[in-house]
């Protein structure tokens, strides 16, 4: 190939890379971090549950989406149940496998703006991992 080919094939790379760069660092643009939550103690043979309480600062916000991610071992997400302030519950069922640093992707909640108290995250570990994790909690206004 000759030089020129090569730059150009070379230019391309560099361009996509950086468009690829840039898209990680929007996701989480809006997105604020409410809670995490440890999943170490989670087992495979059973259903999981972790429990995220909103501090008194993030719960007089309001939100109009959650995400849970994963940081850890797989896990199947199966249900996803919201308290509002108001003490209205919604849940969720899904049926949602994320990898390590994928979660639920975002969750519209019921109204516009909503109140949140706590969410609880149902879920199971796929695989037999007894590795470290945690779950995050986001919401976007």
């Amino acid at each position: 190939m000759s030089k020129r080919k090569n730059l150009g094939l070379l230019l391309v790379l560099f361009c996509a890379l950086v468009m690829l760069v840039g898209a990680g660092e929007d996701d989480d643009k809006g997105w604020t971090r409410l809670d995490e939550a440890d999943t170490s103690h989670a087992n495979a043979a059973t259903v999981n549950k972790s429990e995220f309480t909103i501090n008194d600062k993030d719960r007089n916000e309001g939100y109009t989406k959650l995400r849970v991610r994963n940081h850890g071992p797989s896990v199947r997400f199966t249900e996803i149940d919201i308290l509002y302030s108001n003490n209205d519950v919604q849940k969720i069922e899904m049926d949602k496998v994320a990898e390590n640093n994928e979660g639920t992707g975002p969750i519209d909640l019921k109204g516009k703006m909503r109140e949140i108290r706590k969410v609880v995250a149902v879920y199971k570990v796929v695989g037999h991992h007894r590795a470290a994790g945690k779950l995050t909690l986001w919401g976007f206004k």
